[in-house]
């Protein structure tokens, strides 16, 4: 066990010590990681917006649609979104495009 902790310490020492020295590698990963991060936060984003939009239109989902709705992608959000606003029931949503 004691070994098992003294290799992370080490491990941890070599990574501050790496992120001290601005590695390229590991900015470049940390930098994807980050875009990444927030393109996921954009979507989430939308995925809520086009939910909100519905509920406040009294447009009700199944678990499944609430489901399908938040793993659409970013640009299948945006055309979601605008279908929302004027659509009749969730089954338009899911037939646009």
């Amino acid at each position: 066990m004691h070994d098992l902790v003294a290799s992370a310490e080490s491990d941890d020492a070599v990574a501050r010590a790496l992120l001290a020295k601005h590695n390229p590698v590991l900015a470049r990963a940390l930098g994807q990681r980050e875009a990444e991060g927030k393109a996921e936060g954009k979507a989430e984003g939308k995925a809520e917006a086009v939910l909100a939009v519905l509920a406040l239109r009294h447009i009700d989902l199944s678990e499944q649609q609430r489901s399908a709705v938040q793993a659409l992608a970013e640009t299948a959000l945006d055309e979601a979104l605008k279908v929302a606003v004027t659509c009749e029931s969730a089954g338009e949503l899911f037939r646009s495009g």
